[in-house]
């Protein structure tokens, strides 16, 4: 029989930064066409959208824990969203067809 002990250096407890970044936050569908909806465990305060090259093409202030977001505007490509949650800000990459 064998028998494990836990110490300080195995067990660890996960800051709210930690928790915000591994909680449940989707955008489907991935990729979109015309909308993107966001669903997070925490209340978003703010979605930014930034294309490849890091420049902002979008923000919206909000406060809801769903959003329907209109991407008709946006050209097709690859997008970062960045989600601010009030546990934390979470990264999530979109396809726009």
């Amino acid at each position: 029989m064998k028998i494990s002990w836990l110490n300080s250096e195995t067990l660890r407890l996960l800051s709210e930064a930690e928790l915000a970044s591994t909680s449940t936050c989707s955008i489907y569908p991935n990729p979109a066409n015309n909308e993107a909806v966001v669903l997070s465990n925490f209340r978003v305060e703010a979605v930014e959208i930034y294309d490849m090259s890091g420049r902002m093409v979008r923000r919206e202030e909000v406060s809801a824990y769903e959003l329907h977001l209109d991407l008709q505007s946006l050209a097709s490509g690859s997008y970062v969203f960045k989600i601010k949650t009030v546990k934390g800000t979470i990264e999530k990459k979109v396809v726009k067809q």
